[in-house]
């Protein structure tokens, strides 16, 4: 708690600060304040309205608020006042007192001890305007702390006096000024922030808040007021300088940060996402970093797959750290203007997506959700949205064209999602916390179904789990023939499809309860949607590999044939360049192996085949099988379909693991029912997933020859 001043301090503190409320001119605190025997106008009918109506909780378990003042009681029998009083601010030259009536009794004069220096101008206001005044708070150690004032005025003649504060605008100003004060809900404070509209009530405002401005938000509000207060303003001038005052005065500027809870983080994301504990506990760390630096993290960037839940992830992660969430969809967005707002001089200006974000919460303590950054599109010479970002992921603010003015960016968290990080440039992907959530495999899906979908589901539809259920057989049917998305969108559609489908039952045969099989489910679904596996014989050239890319684990057939020729080496359904350079790579590799140095390549034709689809990025996960596809048809040797072969080599035969994900990979090869992985030396580093008691075994060599001996 503050030293409290003394009423001397106090007396002139306020008496300064009524300059600014008196349009610059200084009203001394004089004999004409002096508080005379007269009490309060207000009936005791209307202070029990008020008392009713605005009263929240008057006991000592508010103490976490700020105290907006302490009214120090007359004798030691405190509890013959009340909790709440209704009453009048007084200041003369030698005291700063309020008067109070109730019900049943007209209180003395009430001497303050102590106030809330950031409320000063506010409590001179008040006293200019002689307004009735509800306070709330609790009573302790001989003094009535008060946590909430209300005007309870009946009404405001507005032709007497235009500026006389009404009981919204106070309770706006009270949640500037004491922003961990306010007993109201957001919804609330964003309603009361509407009661300041005009040019006056905006002027009001900023004179009772402008300690609350950041320095260089205040330089413009002072530059908009000093051009409207001259003469011979434009009417569209004056409307474009009410509307830049409105975002410039209305949204709440000051940086805090309320720090998270650990265990409730915790318990937050527990029930809101099944496994992904790798990205659980990225997200904890971050959570820890906040609670200790007391600042908010670098920008992160959620990357993987559609459906994973990454737009979810983001508004947790802003409910954790206490932050509103406003989202910037980049997929809409087609020039640069959409960010930074559009100049003035235009008769279509309008301001940027930010400012609007900022002003549609009135306030820049935000998680600012910038969604699927990947998907920015150039639109000829207005340029990418995505290049406004550079400064602004940096904290250095950005100027929007519409206000004209430098908006400070220091309390914004900008949290991004991507599917293609590929698609991002590398200056701005630079700036990111990188965060990669992987596709659900198909155990996690079952799992998800059965204790997250289909729960919901049935509650959403008020349906009992004793009405309708899905079999094992139906789960895992589900999960592997009609859910293959790497995300469990369409897991929540196929079940909310089977619960429509015995609604519509019901409704038409009577209420039964019914329990799905798999028959069941394919009468109702039709045809499942995975892809018809291809039965391949195990033939010499035929390897296995796997990948990860965005999110997604592919396993994958490499098959090579050798047949007589002139020497060439020919690719087929590999469309990367990069990809056909480390195949050609693994073939030149081959070629100087002793394992090979029986065969005359000069009379040998080699052909590489991969019946699937190969993603288009930079990771060599083609190396080290296309050497021992090639090798196997020229040995005419076996390789195991449970075996599978993974990393690169370079024409020196050293095998390398250039993938950034090695847990997923190898879950979803164990999955697959691969015994055996051949990799490079030093990938089994990569993995934090236990291996204990898992039918695996992970074999590593240097040398892709060495390697290649030990199938």
């Amino acid at each position: 708690m503050e030293s409290l001043p003394n009423r001397t301090d106090l007396l002139r503190i306020l008496a300064e600060i009524s300059k600014d409320i008196n349009s610059g001119s200084s009203q001394n605190i004089s004999d004409d304040a002096v508080l005379t025997d007269s009490v309060s106008e207000c009936s005791k009918e209307l202070c029990d309205f008020y008392n009713n109506k605005y009263m929240m909780n008057t006991t000592s378990d508010n103490k976490d608020k700020s105290v907006l003042m302490f009214i120090e009681y007359p004798d030691d029998d405190c509890e013959k006042y009340p909790a709440s009083l209704c009453g009048e601010l007084f200041v003369d030259d030698t005291s700063v007192a309020l008067t109070f009536v109730t019900k049943d009794t007209v209180f003395p004069m009430l001497s303050v001890r102590y106030i809330n220096k950031k409320i000063g101008r506010l409590l001179i206001k008040l006293r200019n305007d002689q307004s009735k005044l509800l306070f709330s708070g609790y009573i302790e150690n001989g003094s009535f702390s008060v946590l909430e004032m209300h005007i309870c005025d009946v009404e405001i003649d507005t032709d007497d006096d235009s500026n006389k504060l009404n009981n919204n605008q106070l309770q706006y100003i009270l949640t500037r000024l004491l922003p961990y004060s306010a007993s109201i809900d957001e919804e609330s404070k964003a309603a009361y922030s509407f009661a300041f509209s005009t040019i006056s009530e905006l002027d009001l405002l900023y004179k009772l808040c402008k300690d609350e401005y950041p320095q260089e938000i205040k330089e413009s509000i002072d530059y908009y007021f000093q051009i409207l207060f001259n003469t011979g303003v434009l009417f569209s001038e004056r409307q474009h300088i009410q509307r830049a005052l409105s975002y410039l005065l209305l949204i709440n500027w000051n940086a805090y940060t309320l720090v998270p809870d650990m265990m409730i983080a915790g318990e937050i994301l527990e029930a809101e996402f099944h496994d992904l504990q790798h990205v659980k506990k990225r997200i904890l760390e971050i959570v820890a970093q906040v609670r200790h630096n007391k600042t908010l993290p670098r920008p992160i960037l959620l990357k993987g797959p559609a459906g994973v839940g990454k737009t979810k992830l983001c508004k947790i992660i802003a409910r954790i750290l206490n932050l509103h969430d406003v989202t910037i969809d980049f997929s809409s967005l087609k020039d640069i203007e959409a960010i930074t707002g559009s100049s003035r001089i235009y008769s279509n200006a309008r301001p940027g997506m930010i400012l609007e974000k900022l002003y549609s919460v009135r306030s820049a303590n935000v998680a600012l959700i910038l969604n699927e950054i990947d998907k920015a599109s150039f639109n000829g010479g207005h340029g990418n949205p995505t290049d406004v970002l550079l400064p602004l992921l940096d904290g250095f603010g950005f100027t929007d064209l519409f206000i004209e003015a430098a908006i400070p960016t220091q309390s914004i968290l900008f949290i991004s999602t991507c599917n293609d990080e590929s698609k991002i440039s590398k200056p701005l992907l630079d700036r990111f916390t990188v965060i990669d959530i992987p596709a659900y495999t198909e155990n996690e899906k079952r799992t998800i179904l059965e204790n997250h979908v289909l729960p919901q589901t049935l509650a959403h539809m008020s349906i009992d789990d004793t009405q309708f259920s899905l079999s094992k057989g139906a789960i895992n049917l589900l999960c592997s023939n009609y859910a293959v998305g790497p995300g469990v969108r369409d897991i929540e559609q196929y079940v909310e499809r089977l619960v429509s489908h015995y609604i519509y039952e019901r409704e038409i045969y009577g209420p039964h309860s019914a329990r799905l099989s798999e028959s069941d489910l394919m009468d109702i679904l039709g045809p499942g949607n995975a892809t018809t596996s291809r039965t391949l014989h195990v033939s010499p050239g035929l390897v296995k590999t796997a990948y990860y890319h965005n999110g997604v684990v592919r396993i994958v057939s490499v098959e090579a044939i050798t047949r007589e020729g002139n020497g060439g080496f020919i690719t087929t359904n590999i469309i990367s360049d990069i990809h056909k350079d480390y195949c050609r790579v693994a073939y030149e590799c081959v070629q100087s192996s002793l394992l090979a140095f029986l065969h005359d390549f000069r009379t040998l034709d080699v052909i590489v085949h991969v019946p699937d689809d190969l993603p288009l990025c930079a990771s060599n996960f083609l190396g080290n099988a296309v050497f021992a596809a090639i090798l196997s048809s020229i040995d005419c040797k076996d390789i195991s379909p449970d075996k599978l072969f993974i990393g690169g080599c370079d024409l020196y035969g050293n095998t390398y693991y250039d993938g950034n994900v090695a847990d997923q990979l190898i879950a979803a090869i164990i999955e697959k029912g691969i015994s055996t992985v051949y990799a490079p030396v030093g990938f089994s580093r990569h993995l934090s997933l236990p291996l204990d008691g898992v039918n695996l075994a992970i074999v590593e060599g240097l040398d892709i020859s060495e390697l290649y001996e030990l199938v």
